[in-house]
């Protein structure tokens, strides 16, 4: 009889040391291939996340330091966008202005009846807003701009569904929209303004939030007092406030923002862009980026990494000396058996074939399954952890220039949101390290005892 089937025969006859063993290996092997198949899933995310989300570098402005008005001339916007490290680029104005009259929540005192709404403007040169090409927006009634009205910088605007209705607006009606002239000591020009036209009403894609009490809640929109309406458009009430300031000797801060939006071809990028540009950049201005969001996302993903590797050492110890123990105790059972095994000649080396095949064979099942209810467990907890250890929230983040200094995700807008998403695939790479690291520890469990004990003189086994 060969020393295979020997083992074959072995495994049935001893049913009780074959659960045993079997049991042992689960409980470990599940552990292993849980922590593998996690940390497989989380360098496939970190990679999936880098390679969706866009590199994109803008430019920030420190009005401390600026020795110049806080716009970027066209001329410079475009030579930096000739880079051969920029995929695209955009350039467009950012305003704060105010309505008279104008309701902007069904908050408003009624009794009032000469509400003042505070607006954020943003400028485009494109027909299709960069927020409903992505999705966040969506044009409800009415249209986007058209070519002929961003050329001739026409008085038209895209306003929020909530302000349309809480004032009764609707496609072709008229808003006016200007700033108050005040000076410091309290003198009051009045109220310099232009009269827009409503081509389009748009709709925020809702957010979500949970409750203290974990119920899903509705957040209120972040774009409601957002208008848009051509660049020149803006230029133009823009530069007839100032003409007015200057014609009163009104010194006062000036929120007229232009801004550049350049995005890149790789991250690898990123680093060779700005160290080339940098210096092109006026007095006060200076380059920001999204590489951060990278970070917020890869340092957690990473200590993740190293809790699974750690776990997956554990557990190989823990096979070492756990499979190990149970051998030595078995091994210590037959000693009878090899004895009688090596006085009738047989070779040491089949003797410990016999033995690690018969622990390969039980330890091999075990794996097996593990291998499917240890990736059931990991994707039951994966995307938790995910959740749980970071929380991307661009509106808690600060400026390079303080608190009250536009942030790059104020400037760079969610035009692109990334959903992560931790997921557990049982591929085959994932698969094959499971058995190898598995069944290697076991094997180097089993051979210790098993070579402890065929060192023993057959005689003195016997006896």
């Amino acid at each position: 009889m060969t020393f295979f089937s020997r083992s074959l025969l072995s495994i049935k006859k001893r049913k009780s040391r074959t659960i045993l063993l079997f049991l042992a290996v689960l409980l470990i092997a599940n552990i292993m291939a849980g922590a593998i198949s996690i940390k497989k899933a989380l360098i496939k995310t970190e990679e999936l996340y880098g390679d969706a989300m866009p590199i994109v570098v803008s430019i920030e402005e420190d009005y401390l330091e600026s020795d110049t008005d806080n716009t970027l001339s066209p001329e410079l916007v475009t030579e930096l966008g000739r880079s051969p490290y920029v995929k695209s680029y955009k350039y467009y104005f950012d305003y704060m202005l105010k309505s008279q009259g104008l309701r902007l929540n069904d908050n408003t005192d009624p009794n009032d009846i000469a509400p003042v709404a505070d607006l954020t403007i943003k400028g485009t040169n494109d027909t299709v807003i960069d927020l409903v090409n992505s999705g966040i927006l969506k044009i409800n009634e009415g249209r986007g701009f058209t070519e002929e009205e961003i050329k001739k910088a026409e008085n038209v605007i895209i306003i929020s569904e909530e302000v349309a209705t809480f004032n009764n607006l609707n496609i072709g009606d008229t808003i006016k929209m200007g700033m108050d002239l005040q000076n410091n000591k309290g003198d009051y020009f009045g109220f310099t303004e232009d009269t827009y036209k409503i081509v389009g009403i748009f709709e925020a894609k809702k957010e979500y939030e949970r409750d203290e009490n974990g119920e899903l809640m509705e957040l209120a929109n972040k774009y409601l007092d957002t208008i848009y309406m051509p660049n020149d458009s803006l230029q133009n009430i823009h530069s007839k406030i100032m003409q007015e300031k200057e014609k009163h000797n009104i010194e006062e801060y000036d929120n007229f923002r232009s801004v550049a939006i350049y995005y890149l071809n790789s991250k690898e990028n990123l680093d060779n862009f700005k160290n080339e540009n940098t210096l092109k950049l006026p007095k006060g201005f200076a380059f920001a980026d999204n590489s951060s969001n990278l970070t917020t996302l890869s340092g957690p993903i990473q200590n993740m990494e190293d809790i699974a590797d750690t776990i997956v050492k554990a557990s190989i110890i823990a096979s070492v000396i756990v499979i190990g123990l149970i051998m030595i105790l078995f091994c210590k059972e037959r000693k009878q058996e090899m004895g009688i095994y090596l006085a009738l000649g047989e070779r040491k080396i089949n003797i410990a074939l016999q033995i690690l095949i018969e622990t390969l064979i039980v330890a091999f099942v075990g794996v097996t399954i593990s291998i499917f209810t240890g990736s059931l467990i990991a994707k039951n907890i994966s995307n938790q952890i995910v959740e749980n250890q970071f929380v991307i929230n661009s509106g808690n983040k600060k400026s390079a220039y303080g608190s009250d200094k536009p942030t790059i995700s104020e400037i760079i807008p969610e035009e692109q949101e990334i959903e992560v998403e931790c997921k557990v695939n049982l591929d085959i790479n994932t698969i094959l390290s499971i058995y190898v690291i598995a069944l290697g520890s076991i094997t180097v469990s089993v051979l210790i005892p098993i070579g402890y004990t065929l060192k023993l003189n057959p005689r003195k086994i016997l006896m």
